[in-house]
């Protein structure tokens, strides 16, 4: 089963990969489209010049806010990022806990009861 865990993580980091290349690509070709230089567009959403290269690079993928505000910057909605994206890359994205955020289920024996009319003092 090990190698399933490896298997599953190391499709996760390549569709991550290739899914923030993709949004970068669109960030780059819009700002050029609107003829920005990367400094000015990083400065006005609080990012260092190469931070935004590597947004743009496909090297790091942009947070949620820091995708809202490229979208406000460069005029364009947060899923113009994703137009145009292979459907398997959109739901590549959807994938179980990485190792180590394993999801606790409590046995229903340990939830608390509901309080009866008996007990509530009434």
């Amino acid at each position: 089963m090990a190698g399933c865990d490896w298997e599953c993580e190391s499709a996760a980091a390549v569709a991550g990969s290739v899914v923030a290349s993709f949004i970068g690509a669109r960030v780059c070709a819009r700002r050029v489209e609107l003829r920005l230089m990367t400094e000015t567009l990083a400065i006005a959403i609080g990012l260092t010049p190469e931070a935004l290269s590597s947004i743009e690079a496909g090297k790091q993928r942009p947070t949620p806010q820091q995708l809202a505000l490229l979208a406000s910057k460069l005029g364009v909605s947060v899923t113009w990022f994703f137009e145009g994206m292979p459907e398997p890359l959109r739901t590549s994205t959807m994938l179980p806990p990485a190792a180590g955020s394993a999801v606790i289920e409590f046995p229903q024996s340990a939830l608390p009861n509901e309080p009866d009319e008996q007990s509530s003092g009434s």
